[in-house]
């Protein structure tokens, strides 16, 4: 019986080629997009740079745009995953906690500043409503679950609204310091964004 559930989950060899081609288109697209930017990459870069014909390319993705907005998508899901990992299973959220973080955040989004700049300045609307949706509400839930393990007290739609507020400024701050260089010293940046998400949390 258990070889027979092993032999129905495995893949067929056909879906696994076409996910392995669909991952190496992506991971070429994300080299180009980083090496040309936005308006300099192409199809024909993509395709080369994967090692594939262009046909192969298009039987995947529609265009260039297809491509690029599964690069960006996966940062997204990669980026979410690595600043929520970061405190996930804990049993009590303090305020240094938060710092760390936003500290790995930080650090994540100047590493991968190249997106940042295709994503708020070359291409906003190549992310998809529904990526960015899954990514702010992943962080909502993280960070509602973070305001009441650190011991906030508020309930109900309150909860939710300054959840939601805390999620938005911890999502588009630290892109706006990271993308204008850092005007003011990290630490200093670091504990005025807590402070910030203490207040929402009733916590101040």
């Amino acid at each position: 019986m258990a070889g027979t559930r092993h032999a129905h989950t495995r893949k067929p060899p056909q879906q696994q080629r076409s996910e392995e081609m669909v991952d190496r288109i992506i991971d070429a697209g994300a080299r180009i997009l980083l090496r040309y930017g936005y308006d300099g990459a192409s199809t024909n870069k993509i395709a080369s740079e994967a090692g594939v014909s262009p046909g192969s390319l298009y039987y995947y993705f529609s265009d260039k745009d297809g491509v690029l907005r599964a690069v960006l998508d996966r940062f997204l899901k990669n980026l979410g995953t690595a600043v929520t990992t970061r405190t996930s299973g804990a049993t009590k959220l303090d305020r240094a906690a938060f710092i760390a973080a936003a500290d790995t955040l930080i650090t994540l989004l100047e590493e991968n500043r190249r997106y940042l700049e295709v994503l708020i300045n070359e291409a906003p609307r190549l992310v998809s409503p529904d990526s960015r949706e899954s990514v702010e509400q992943r962080l909502h839930d993280h960070m509602r679950l973070g305001f009441l393990l650190a011991g906030s007290t508020l309930t109900g739609a309150e909860l939710e609204a300054r959840c939601w507020l805390a999620t938005q400024l911890c999502l588009a701050v630290p892109v706006k310091y990271v993308l204008t260089h850092g005007p003011i010293p990290r630490d200093l940046f670091l504990e005025g964004l807590a402070d910030q998400v203490d207040a929402l949390a009733g916590l101040a």
